[in-house]
């Protein structure tokens, strides 16, 4: 998956909050979406997927952008092993 989206475009689409690894819409981008939902959902392997401008990312992939301005350039994962801990 090549990663596309700006760190100001993903501010734009989401908050998100540290403490819990939760990101949250703050537009409407869909008929389904509601500003303060929650965004992504689990796949089988338990790691979050966010859908956004029409292509999918991993959530914790989406933290570190929206943490640090860049996409991790090597693999990461999650150090406690849950992979939906973001």
């Amino acid at each position: 998956m090549k990663d596309s989206i700006s760190q100001s475009r993903l501010k734009e689409l989401f908050e998100y909050s540290k403490d819990t690894g939760e990101f949250k819409w703050k537009i409407r981008s869909a008929k389904n979406i509601r500003i303060g939902q929650s965004a992504g959902c689990k796949r089988k392997d338990g790691y979050i997927v966010i859908r956004c401008d029409g292509k999918l990312y991993l959530a914790h992939r989406l933290a570190w952008l929206y943490c640090f301005g860049q996409f991790p350039e090597d693999l990461i994962d999650h150090i406690d092993g849950n992979p939906s801990n973001n």
